[in-house]
């Protein structure tokens, strides 16, 4: 799920920062959603019919499927997970943070699930709560990994290494 407003050039600057080049790549069909005007948190409908139509269209195993987002993308791609957790394998918010406090909801959503929570060194705006959203689900007894990202800002250099995304999803 792309940060910001998620638009498409949005989008574009997901793929080619975050995901166009990790190790493992070739492993994967990645589908970026964007928006024209909307907010990707609160149209569920519409980005469920996207993997839907992705996994008609050219196959996958729906029990495979991991959410992501960035940034704002990170809020979208946890309340898509609690809204239907079965249609995902992993969560992933770089930097994300749920947008909810009913812990009930998080513990059912996230049993079994894999969680990874990743911020850069120098997020300062973002690293308490990604920080805190990791700590809450770790008490929870959701498998949650918090990782902080070398060198990096809110917005990630050329020299990120968008493998560690690629490890995580591949992990079994």
């Amino acid at each position: 799920m792309p940060g910001g407003v998620g638009s498409r050039n949005i989008s574009q600057r997901v793929w080619a920062n975050y995901l166009s080049n990790g190790e493992g790549t070739d492993q994967f069909r990645l589908v970026i959603p964007y928006s024209g005007g909307i907010d990707l948190i609160d149209d569920a409908t519409r980005v469920f019919g996207i993997l839907d139509e992705a996994l008609a269209c050219y196959g996958g195993d729906p029990s495979r499927v991991h959410i992501a987002g960035i940034s704002n993308g990170g809020l979208a791609a946890y309340a898509l997970m609690l809204a239907s957790p079965d249609r995902f394998a992993t969560l992933l918010g770089a930097p994300g943070a749920f947008p909810t406090q009913d812990l009930e909801l998080l513990s059912d959503a996230l049993s079994g699930k894999r969680v990874f929570n990743g911020v850069g060194e120098a997020d300062i705006g973002w690293m308490t709560g990604v920080k805190a959203t990791h700590d809450q689900l770790v008490a929870l007894g959701v498998d949650s990994r918090y990782v902080e990202f070398a060198s990096q800002t809110h917005q990630v250099t050329p020299e990120f290494d968008e493998g560690v995304f690629f490890e995580f999803w591949l992990e079994e």
